[in-house]
């Protein structure tokens, strides 16, 4: 069963360091989703990382900018 994070719930991350403590922590789940053979929650997991990778990207932009 994919462990999704309740989106009303929480404040997206605002800072580069912050997505990469949730980018990090969701790598954790990917791996034991993988390792368990688990891998359509594997897949939910690298969609996510993609989602705050690009997450990051924006927020490095706004804060050169």
């Amino acid at each position: 069963m994919t462990q999704q994070r309740p989106l009303s719930d929480q404040q997206p991350p605002g800072t580069v360091a912050e997505i990469d403590e949730r980018i990090a922590h969701d790598r954790l789940r990917y791996i034991t989703a993988f390792f368990a053979g688990n891998q359509s929650e594997a897949q939910y997991w690298v969609y996510e990382i993609a989602r705050l990778e690009n997450l990051r990207n924006l927020v490095q932009r706004r804060d050169a900018s």
